[in-house]
């Protein structure tokens, strides 16, 4: 990432925000879907599961959960306020049937043929972006955050996010 512009993550971005101001725009959750229900056509995996958390008061994404075969599932992640994207390897399988209560152990990862059903409407986020820390005295990470607003760091100060996934996609408050 060290030669590619870092991209900065927008105002409102972890779902908090001063409490009388409206929250930033919600993601078109339909276009989420549909851009899921594509990939699940053209690509052999399946629609296993789609979560639409927009009436949900702490997460801050939407999640679909496709299956290869029953041995082998992906999530792909949306923001609910932005349109970002970003896929994960579940690595508990076993507990995939609780992802709405809680995220089954996974990893971020990288594919230009997923992404492809994506990029028109979406950002779609590098497994190496989302593994940036939170660290501000690091410049190139500082970048990255350095849109977020007062009340965003706030929460960051108690729930202590490590990474930059765990901004963008938490369940939170």
């Amino acid at each position: 990432m060290e030669n590619q512009e870092i991209f900065r993550l927008p105002a409102g971005v972890s779902g908090f925000y001063k409490e009388d101001e409206p929250t930033p725009s919600a993601v078109d959750v339909n276009q989420f879907r549909k851009a899921c229900e594509q990939l699940a056509e053209q690509s052999g995996y399946t629609l296993h599961t789609f979560y639409d958390f927009s009436a949900s008061k702490t997460k801050s994404y939407h999640l679909a959960i496709l299956a290869k075969d029953t041995e082998s599932y992906i999530m792909v992640f949306c923001n609910r306020y932005y349109p970002i994207v970003a896929f994960s390897r579940v690595l508990e399988i076993e507990k995939i049937a609780q992802a709405d209560l809680s995220l089954p152990e996974n990893t971020f990862f990288d594919d230009d043929q997923i992404a492809a059903f994506f990029k028109e409407d979406f950002t779609v986020l590098a497994s190496d972006y989302l593994s940036i820390t939170v660290d501000a005295d690091n410049e190139a990470d500082a970048l990255a955050v350095e849109k977020l607003t007062f009340y965003e760091f706030a929460e960051f100060s108690f729930w202590k996010p490590q990474l930059l996934a765990e901004i963008i996609f938490n369940n939170w408050g």
